[in-house]
């Protein structure tokens, strides 16, 4: 969840690289074709669509390898909840 005080523009989002290890991890690989943002759509912020991996218009660019962008212009104060869905579904993070 991310908390926005007043007005904003939202920028830029960076995926972090996240190592797991242990005597029960194995090595998982999954080709990313591309990322969504997901989550409480409320006006401008996720353009106002709910919980939809498939929604395009939250699709992000990719900047360079493991680096996504996606803008967002005049999002009001409040609280927001989203997450990152992986080649369109949210199981797959």
């Amino acid at each position: 969840m991310v908390a926005i005080l007043s007005g904003c523009l939202i920028r830029k989002i960076i995926l972090p690289e996240i190592n797991v290890s242990g005597s029960g991890v194995g090595e998982a690989k999954m080709e990313i074709e591309y990322v969504t943002a997901v989550g409480a759509g409320a006006g401008n912020f996720l353009n106002n669509v709910n919980w939809d991996p498939a929604n395009e218009s939250n699709r992000m660019g990719l900047e360079y390898t493991g680096y996504y962008r996606i803008e967002y212009y005049d999002v009001a104060a409040g609280e927001y909840e989203f997450k990152f869905a992986a080649n369109g579904e949210l199981i797959a993070n």
